[in-house]
């Protein structure tokens, strides 16, 4: 769920920069941390989403006025939702602390999308030279590992990430609270979501006895553990551990705060995906509207329940207002995200359904053909999305005469599926079906 995804992370990093923990980083080498600063060197058009800039917007805290690329930084509105970046850095680097460089200081909410990495970028630049043991500087490599994953870099995030939890795990055992955050940030750039949910369930079994079953840390771990097994095709197992953890959240942490909106929009989609689209409906219709208030119109974690939204209206047969929506959120979230983050791919992929069942074949399949290129690119070959792009781009191709490249493609879609899902899951049986 765009920054919902790793909320587990959030509220871990927070704490151990206020009690001065070592860092998730803590063994990281040298050698990878060198790589990693190349790596976001060098992707500067993921910090600026090709979109139309607008004039007449000041800045915040200089009330300089600027040419701005639109979209939000953080939860601020109106006149307060915009901030030169330098400006950022400046108020940054004066308050001193690492959530300065992570949460805006008036809306408290964390930076996204091109700010968030741009933020990263310069906290890296200034604290990456210092020693590799330097808390200043664990806690830059931390953001700036984070906002790699979170902007497509997922398979050099997923190595970076590996090496440094089984160096955590040994070094301070598998309760340690840094181990614990490690393993959560390593589970969100897992491809495969049977070793994220196995991961995850180690996880929290750790931090359960350690923190407490209802402590906010294992709460957020939790829900990344429901996710995993929603992702593996466990969708009854997975609403169960969704209710009981979202009873929880809403009374020791508010009905309105990231974790519970997070958790609930999960709840809803596993309902839709167990068939239950009518209170599946509801809570997303719902969960739109206490997100558009909490985090504002074009938040990234908006723009994600949207698309959630549109794709159970889809399913519910209420396909011009899905489609309507859709196309509203794949705008937003491209002007916001930019065009190869992976909830704006997703939320394409659900915009080319939605065009295919309205008939409008031809613009769903250059959508399609178009998505998948990209997503094979950001998010590998093998990530579920990724696969059911190609199941869907392999439909369409079938239906619109073009068979054989149609059977083509279904059947190395349902090859990889089944060597990588199983061939039980409801995603590689509805590959089968398409085949058949």
């Amino acid at each position: 769920m765009g920054s919902a995804a790793a909320v587990a992370i959030e509220v871990a990093v927070e704490k151990a920069s206020r009690n001065d923990l070592q860092s998730v980083l803590f063994g990281l080498s040298a050698e990878s941390l060198e790589k990693l600063s190349t790596a976001i060197a060098e992707p500067a058009q993921l910090a600026q989403p090709d979109v139309p800039k607008t004039v007449s917007i000041v800045c915040r805290i200089c009330l300089e006025p600027v040419d701005v690329a639109p979209g939000p930084q953080c939860a601020c509105r109106g006149s307060a939702s915009f901030a030169h970046l330098h400006c950022l850095i400046k108020v940054a680097e004066s308050k001193q602390t690492i959530e300065a460089w992570r949460r805006c200081t008036v809306c408290k909410e964390c930076y996204v999308g091109p700010t968030r990495l741009n933020l990263a970028r310069a906290m890296w630049d200034k604290y990456g030279s210092m020693p590799d043991d330097h808390p200043a500087h664990m806690a830059a490599a931390d953001m700036l590992m984070t906002a790699l994953q979170e902007t497509g870099h997922r398979a050099e995030a997923a190595r970076m990430l590996r090496e440094n939890y089984a160096r955590l795990k040994e070094q301070l055992g598998e309760k340690h609270m840094r181990t614990l955050v490690a393993a959560n940030n390593l589970a969100n750039a897992l491809e495969s979501p049977f070793e994220k949910a196995s991961l995850m369930q180690e996880a929290v079994a750790s931090a359960s006895p350690v923190f407490g079953a209802e402590h906010e840390f294992t709460l957020g771990m939790t829900y990344t553990w429901a996710t995993a097994i929603k992702d593996c095709g466990r969708y009854e197992d997975a609403t169960r551990l969704f209710e009981q953890t979202l009873q929880i959240m809403i009374t020791r942490l508010g009905a309105d705060h990231e974790y519970t909106l997070a958790c609930t929009a999960e709840l809803a989609l596993s309902l839709h995906k167990s068939g239950n689209n009518a209170r599946a409906l509801g809570m997303l219709k719902q969960q739109v509207v206490d997100s558009k208030r909490v985090f504002g119109p074009e938040h990234p974690n908006t723009l994600d329940v949207q698309e959630s939204l549109g794709s159970v209206l889809l399913a519910e047969g209420s396909t011009a207002e899905a489609k309507d929506l859709l196309s509203n959120t794949f705008q937003a979230s491209k002007r916001v995200q930019g065009p190869d983050h992976p909830n704006t791919l997703k939320c394409s992929l659900s915009l080319a359904r939605a065009l295919h069942k309205q008939n409008c074949s031809t613009n769903a399949l250059e959508i399609l053909i178009s998505t998948l290129d990209s997503m094979k690119r950001v998010l590998g070959n093998e990530d579920c999305t990724t696969m059911c792009c190609a199941r869907e781009l392999g439909i369409v191709l079938k239906e619109t005469g073009v068979t054989d490249k149609g059977v083509e493609l279904l059947g190395a879609t349902l090859k990889t599926m089944t060597s990588q899902l199983g061939a039980e899951h409801p995603e590689t049986l509805m590959c089968s079906k398409a085949l058949a």
